[in-house]
């Protein structure tokens, strides 16, 4: 994945608010303090990005800027005024690389990608997830081209879209008050997630499930997503989202926790069958099954 920033770079109107969101994002599930954190941004050449970073508290020396051109790092004029900012002038897996070999693991990572979903994106995430840069509860935004897959792949992502939405219904019993409240739960936690956004196609999930799944998979993490939206960069569109990373054993142990508990907290519930319907989708079955068994096993009281 060649991304390299224009020679104009990328200062706009839809772009400036777009880096807000994400950062705001980024920040509020970060998973540690964040001075203490340490992140990944691709800022381009006129470094926009970087202000907004520092505005929400994540410090200049912890921030790791990433471009394919290296001439942009080497001389862009944000170098000058963030000299400490660690500087790679390589393609994405490489720069992770390079960064993972510091011994550096990043809390929060912005991939800001020019790409839609397509097989040497997808080869990219994985490389960079099997580098091991990225600690088990990271925060990570990943952008790309919204469309111009061929018709299969449309297919295949929404089938995707599809199965993630399916395991997401009530593990309660029908008409029952747990049931009732397990979709007025989930119902306001997706107008979290997508919120304020232009309309998202049904593929859209699919994409964030694939780019996401392909990442989380070959750093064997687990994600949970906590928001999608979508902005218009002159004539294309691009959509982005946010996912909060967590380690299997621990997402096990939480759905674990559910089977032996007196009380559970509804938002709880929805949270977890987020994290485990990302893995249903993306074909760990089994995984899914034993989280909706934790709910039929046992009559379980649950709260809002």
């Amino acid at each position: 994945m060649k991304r390299s920033s224009p020679s104009g770079g990328y200062d706009f109107g839809a772009k400036r608010q777009y880096r807000r969101e994400v950062w705001a994002t980024l920040a509020r599930f970060c998973p540690v303090k964040r001075w203490n954190a340490d992140v990944l941004l691709m800022p381009s050449s006129e470094g926009a990005e970087i202000p907004v970073a520092l505005s929400k508290g994540f410090q200049e020396c912890r921030m790791h800027a990433v471009d394919a051109n290296a001439a942009i790092i080497a001389t862009a004029p944000w170098r000058k005024d963030f000299p400490a900012i660690h500087g790679y002038g390589n393609e994405l897996p490489r720069a992770c690389e390079r960064i993972a070999a510091k011994g550096v693991k990043l809390a929060v990572a912005n991939f800001d990608l020019c790409s839609n979903v397509t097989d040497r994106l997808l080869e990219d995430l994985s490389e960079i997830g099997a580098t091991g840069v990225l600690s088990e509860n990271a925060a990570v935004s990943i952008t790309v081209l919204r469309g111009r897959e061929d018709k299969r792949s449309i297919t295949s992502l929404r089938e995707c879209s599809a199965s993630f939405f399916s395991h997401l219904s009530s593990p309660f019993p029908d008409s029952s008050r747990a049931s009732k409240l397990f979709e007025q739960t989930a119902a306001a936690r997706f107008e979290e997630i997508v919120g304020g956004s232009l309309p998202l196609a049904k593929a859209d999930f699919g994409r964030v499930i694939e780019a996401f799944g392909v990442l989380a998979g070959s750093a064997k993490l687990c994600f949970r997503i906590e928001r999608v939206a979508i902005y218009r960069s002159h004539a294309s569109t691009m959509l982005w989202a946010v996912a909060a990373f967590r380690s299997f054993a621990s997402v096990k142990e939480e759905v674990e926790r559910f089977s032996a508990s007196m009380q559970i907290s509804m938002r709880k519930v929805v949270d977890a069958f987020l994290l485990v319907g990302a893995m249903n989708a993306l074909g760990d079955a089994d995984d899914a099954a034993r989280a909706r068994a934790a709910f039929h096993t046992r009559a379980v009281p649950v709260t809002a």
